[in-house]
Parts: C-alpha cells; sequence; structure tokens
C-alpha cells in the first residue's frame, strides 16, 4: 500500500473574519474493499466526519473545511428554495455514503436530492444501490478539495446521479409513473 498527502490550494480568499485552518488529503493506494467499509463504519460510529472517496483500491480521505461547509449548506438552500417555490417535489439525503461493492466504489457528495424519483423514493432511510437509482442531482462544492481527489468520482460517471456507481449500460429504473 502506498500513501500521498497533499496540501490544496484554495481558489476563493476567505473573509478576514473567517480564518482558514490547512489541513492534508490522504490518498492511500492499494486498499481493500473491506479496509475501506471498516474505516467508513468505524469513523460514522466515533462522530466522526472524514469525506471519503473509494475507487478500486484508491482511498482519499478529506477533512471537510468550516468554509466547505458555509458554501455547500448556501448552494443546498438555494436549491431547496427554488424546488419549494416552483412546486417541485424533491426528497433530501445529504451527504450520505453511496456504496456499490460490485463496482468497488464509494463516495459520498456535499448533497444529494431526489427529484425526478422523489415519490419513488419518498421518506424511506433504507436507500440500497443498485436496487434503488442513485440520487438525480448532488452537489460537490469546489475550491477547498484537491482535485486530484475528485477524478475518481468523476470518471465513468454518465449524468450527475449516476455518481460512477453503476456499470456502463446499466439502465436507471424509471421514474414513478413512467413506463420503462
Amino acid at each position: 500500500m502506498t500513501a500521498t498527502t497533499a496540501r490544496p490550494t484554495l481558489q476563493s480568499p476567505v473573509p478576514p473574519e473567517a480564518p482558514e485552518s490547512r489541513y492534508d488529503t490522504v490518498v492511500l493506494d492499494g486498499v481493500s474493499w473491506e479496509t475501506y467499509e471498516k474505516l467508513r463504519s468505524d469513523l460514522d460510529d466515533a462522530g466522526e466526519h472524514a469525506h471519503i472517496v473509494y475507487d478500486d483500491g484508491r482511498m482519499t480521505i478529506i477533512a471537510p473545511l468550516s468554509s466547505h461547509d458555509r458554501r455547500k449548506r448556501l448552494i443546498g438552500r438555494m436549491v431547496e428554495m427554488l424546488t419549494f417555490e416552483l412546486d417541485i417535489p424533491i426528497a433530501s439525503v445529504g451527504s450520505a455514503t453511496w456504496k456499490r461493492k460490485d463496482l468497488r466504489k464509494g463516495l459520498e457528495p456535499d448533497e444529494g436530492y431526489y427529484i425526478q424519483h422523489a415519490r419513488q423514493i419518498g421518506g424511506r432511510m433504507d436507500l440500497e444501490l443498485p436496487q434503488d437509482p442513485p440520487p438525480d442531482l448532488v452537489l460537490e462544492v469546489e475550491g477547498t478539495r484537491s482535485p486530484q481527489a475528485e477524478v475518481p468520482r468523476l470518471r465513468g460517471a454518465g449524468r450527475a446521479g449516476d455518481l460512477a456507481l453503476r456499470r456502463q449500460g446499466d439502465p436507471l429504473p424509471p421514474p414513478p409513473g413512467r413506463a420503462v
């Protein structure tokens, strides 16, 4: 197993009243799926949040900054207000972890929403890929993460909601009320 650390540069200035702390991104190669799942589980059990992207043996761990969370919440609130004003039903799934063991991929968007599939998902809390569709819209706030860490999540993705968590050519479930 190899490890790489990177110190990303911030792309937008931070107001003086909210100084940015420095952080490291850790990239580990040769990580087993079982190790990824165990680390994700241990962090969740401890109440610690680290953003983890797993792509076929490469695991990238990033600690989110407060400025990043503020930006993602602001954009998320805009999405939610817009859908409210336009009377468009949505189901928010936040930054839930999405995993596909068969594809050896796991990732966590900043925010995720079901829009086209909102009625199908409803208030369910037991969403599982690939039985359920991935979120229709995912938000990724850039500027506080290393661009290298995002490559696994973008590679092989069709539309944003696919999250690279389906096999190439696999059909997405149809939206509710539509025939296949």
